[in-house]
């Protein structure tokens, strides 16, 4: 009885132990074969990367020639726009008569007249960019009720183009300068311009004592 027990315990214990090890097989043969895979599916994705950077260079490729394909266009464009408007409107200098000098005086004359609730657009270009309109505005209501007087009006020695340019230079008693520049279109001057600065006075001498 014994030894049949003993021989039972053999068996069970045999067959367990023939059962771990084959659970042992199993799952090294699951752990292979999921190396495996993770390697391959390694290589497919190595793969796959590096066709992409070879699609994305040649796409990369084909947007820097077309870019710089529209740059070359655009400054043909250029070119050619500048070409015919130099040879449509050559730049020379343009002739002023001494009666539209007069004139110009007149017309800053007015300006350093203008009385505190008086209108200042109607002296200013329209399409003078907004920073220059709004500095001369403010340069024009300073010199409200203040003693500046006309310096000099002459022609601007920049003066090229198909518009009369003027160069105004105003100045008060306390040394501010004022300087217009005003063009004559369409038989008006207009104010496309304004600069004040105030020049250094010099001390009235001291006598030794």
């Amino acid at each position: 009885m014994g030894n049949t027990a003993r021989e039972i315990n053999q068996l069970v214990q045999g067959a367990a132990k023939k059962k771990k090890d084959l659970e042992k097989q199993k799952e090294a043969e699951r752990k292979s074969e999921f190396l495996n895979t993770a390697v391959d599916d390694r290589k497919k994705l190595d793969e796959e990367i590096k066709k992409e950077k070879k699609d994305y260079s040649k796409l990369f490729i084909v947007i820097l020639s077309a870019a710089a394909l529209v740059c070359i266009i655009i400054m043909i464009c250029q070119i050619v726009s500048i070409n015919r408007q130099a040879a449509r409107n050559p730049w020379k200098t343009v002739q002023i008569s001494s009666g539209e000098i007069i004139k110009a005086k007149e017309f800053v004359t007015g300006i350093l007249q203008l009385r505190t609730n008086a209108s200042i657009d109607k002296y200013l270009a329209g399409d003078i960019p907004p920073p220059w309109k709004l500095r001369a505005t403010k340069i024009i209501q300073e010199l409200k009720g203040c003693n500046f007087k006309l310096d000099e009006v002459v022609q601007d020695d920049k003066n090229l183009g198909s518009e009369a340019l003027f160069t105004a230079v105003c100045s008060s008693p306390s040394g501010e300068k004022i300087t217009f520049y005003i063009y004559y279109i369409n038989n008006e001057f207009k104010i496309m311009r304004a600069e004040k600065i105030q020049l250094k006075q010099e001390a009235p001498p001291t006598g030794k004592t």
